[in-house]
């Protein structure tokens, strides 16, 4: 963690205490106390929270010395080409697998329509679905 604790003093002194200055003459006294009293522990625990995530972010960590961690170095080389791959995939575009040339269209059911329904059935549902 990067200074100590009289950072966080000092800033959430200073935070209260402007606080308090300002909100005296438009409030009660009671108002202006919460008020400073909840300024201060408010920016005692930003300010240790920005120091604690500092410490983290500039640690130098130990773990290097025993190779690259994780997450801690980039290769940027790329592999080099594999044209094997390639030649096959163009001389077999169907990846050697049979019948997959074939195309054939799919066939669904054929819907049927009900022109003729007792009209009683109908009115019936009309009178159902009017109720709803």
């Amino acid at each position: 963690m990067i200074g100590n604790w009289k950072w966080n003093l000092s800033i959430a002194l200073a935070s209260g205490l402007l606080t308090l200055v300002l909100s005296w003459p438009k409030n009660p006294a009671l108002t202006t106390a919460i008020r400073s009293l909840a300024a201060f522990v408010i920016l005692y625990a930003a300010v240790y929270a920005v120091r604690w995530l500092w410490g983290i972010a500039l640690r130098t960590d130990n773990r290097m010395e025993n190779g690259p961690a994780a997450g801690q170095n980039v290769d940027l080389t790329t592999p080099a080409d594999d044209n094997d791959l390639l030649q096959e995939m163009i001389a077999n575009p169907n990846g050697g697998e049979p019948g997959a040339d074939e195309f054939v269209p799919l066939q669904p059911e054929k819907l049927v329509s009900r022109d003729k329904l007792n009209p009683e059935q109908m009115t019936r549902a009309v009178r159902r679905m009017s109720e709803d």
